[in-house]
């Protein structure tokens, strides 16, 4: 992998890291189980330092001493006498695959000498950017697993909300279709709270009509009242005036028939007395002109008798016609109290009926406002979950911007990487040259001696 130039030039000293003390840096290193004294970073020996790098190459890339051997077979493959270079391109792999993770580390200065001959100050140095680059990758580590764990939790809340907005429009559909079959139901009860509209209106003219009916027949009996009151002083009359005529008469005609019989006999015997006895001749006119007088009292008696025999006929027709006005007014209070009776009846249907249009209104309003609180809320959770999955959808657009950009890094740096590999095959190809060189006059030099 190709280096990039240093920011601060060729300055040795220049580090965009904290400096560490040397029991911070044995602290850390014990994270990584990396056993350090002050003695060896104070004196570092080279294989303890290389021990120490190919840790941080295990912890911070992944590359083993496995992974180098096998590049370094795959390099030798075929080449002649391949152990010369086993031991010499192991260490050249190591310091390739340290200097990549020292200039990551913001160390551009790091050389082979630094792995062969480390020195104390540089040594502590680029343990304090590794550690710093430690640390570095474990923060975005972390934040890369939270951002991994957060794009699963938003893509299984992305699924939720996708069932969920499937319900919701299942609900919904489901609501549509109630609505468009209650709706023939609902023209029903329009069509039957018209019809009720109707029957209340007509009943309304009826009650008024019968009320009228009513009015006009507490006015007939009022006058019946004033009829019966005046028939009732009119036979108070009669009887007074048959009151008074009973008074006149001291006896009946009978007794009276008979007293005239005997005042005839009477009349005979003294006729017959008068005969015999002339002395008693003005007596008996007298008394002849008494009965005259007797019978015109008894003549016009009989009139009275005749006349109130007539006015008894008068007061016994006036009676029942009295007695017919009393049945009639009796049949008119019937015939009242029954109307009262069917006002009181088709006031109660009213009240029922209005009672039931009332309550078939409010339930009807009650579904309605509970179908209304219900779709505003499902039009709300749909609002809800498209300005979620919007958000979400903008988050996973930015992580996926985040993730192109990290891919972008590493093609830049997979292209460095290939670079690097190149420029290292192009000098284990001058290497071989020179080996094969070597040996070559190697053999040429060792039958001659």
């Amino acid at each position: 992998m190709t280096s990039a130039p240093a920011p601060g030039g060729d300055d040795p000293e220049f580090k965009s890291f904290p400096s560490l003390k040397t029991n911070e840096i044995i602290t850390e290193l014990k994270q990584l189980e990396v056993d350090l004294t002050p003695e060896e970073i104070a004196k570092p020996q080279p294989g303890k330092v290389q021990d120490v790098y190919l840790t941080f190459l295990d912890t911070l890339s992944g590359t083993v001493t496995e992974m180098l051997e096998a590049q370094r077979d795959q390099v030798t493959d075929g080449v002649e006498n391949r152990e010369i270079y086993d031991g010499g391109l192991v260490r050249l792999f190591i310091y390739r695959e340290v200097r990549a993770m020292m200039v990551a580390a913001q160390v551009f200065d790091f050389h082979l000498q630094d792995l062969t001959r480390p020195q104390s100050k540089r040594f502590k140095r680029d343990l304090c950017a590794l550690i710093n680059f430690f640390r570095f990758r474990s923060d975005r580590l972390a934040e890369f697993d939270e951002l991994v764990v957060g794009t699963e939790e938003l893509v299984d809340r992305r699924a939720q909300l996708e069932v969920l907005t499937a319900q919701v429009q299942e609900s919904i559909a489901s609501l549509e279709a109630q609505q468009a079959s209650e709706q023939e139901e609902a023209d029903k009860l329009r069509e039957t709270n018209l019809k009720y509209s109707n029957t209340l209106l007509h009943l309304r003219k009826v009650q008024t009509e019968l009320l009228a009916e009513a009015d006009q027949l507490q006015k007939d009996k009022t006058d019946a009242h004033v009829r019966h009151q005046a028939a009732k002083d009119a036979m108070d009359e009669v009887s007074a005036a048959l009151h008074k005529l009973q008074k006149r008469i001291t006896s009946s005609p009978a007794v009276v028939r008979s007293e005239i019989a005997r005042l005839q006999r009477e009349v005979e015997e003294a006729r017959a007395s008068l005969k015999e006895k002339e002395q008693q001749a003005h007596a008996l006119a007298s008394k002849k002109h008494a009965l005259d007088k007797l019978e015109q009292d008894l003549v016009a008696a009989v009139a009275s008798m005749e006349q109130v025999a007539a006015q008894m006929d008068q007061a016994a027709r006036a009676s029942q016609a009295l007695e017919e006005a009393r049945l009639e007014d009796a049949k008119q209070q019937n015939l009242q109290d029954t109307y009262q009776d069917q006002i009181a009846e088709l006031e109660r249907s009213l009240e029922q009926m209005a009672a039931r249009l009332a309550s078939d209104r409010a339930t009807r309003e009650t579904k309605r406002a509970s179908n209304d609180a219900e779709l505003a809320s499902l039009t709300e959770q749909i609002h809800a979950v498209s300005d979620q999955t919007k958000e979400r959808q903008a988050l996973v657009e930015k992580t996926n911007q985040q993730v192109a950009d990290v891919e972008r890094q590493q093609a830049v740096l997979l292209e460095e990487h290939d670079a690097y590999c190149a420029e290292m095959h192009a000098k284990k190809e001058i290497v071989c040259d020179w080996a094969q060189n070597y040996m070559e006059a190697l053999s040429r030099v060792l039958p001659s001696s």
